[in-house]
């Protein structure tokens, strides 16, 4: 998922480990026990979402215990 990196001058940058997050939606999904024939349709359904609008989130989001893990 996301790693924020905070400096000195006040300024913040966000990194993302994209092998840790697919491994965390494969983990949601077999939790969810998506079938994997629907793993596709899945991604098209979140690509639409985010070529719609795209999901931002800020650090303090993340930090909220509702916040997806």
């Amino acid at each position: 998922m996301a790693k924020w990196h905070e400096y000195d001058n006040g300024t913040s940058l966000v990194t993302h480990d994209t092998v840790r997050t697919a491994y965390l939606i494969i983990i949601i999904l077999e939790k969810e026990r998506i079938p994997r024939a629907c793993v596709d349709e899945v991604f098209k359904a979140v690509d639409d979402i985010l070529g719609f609008q795209e999901v931002t989130h800020t650090e303090r989001d993340e930090k909220n215990p509702s916040f997806p893990k």
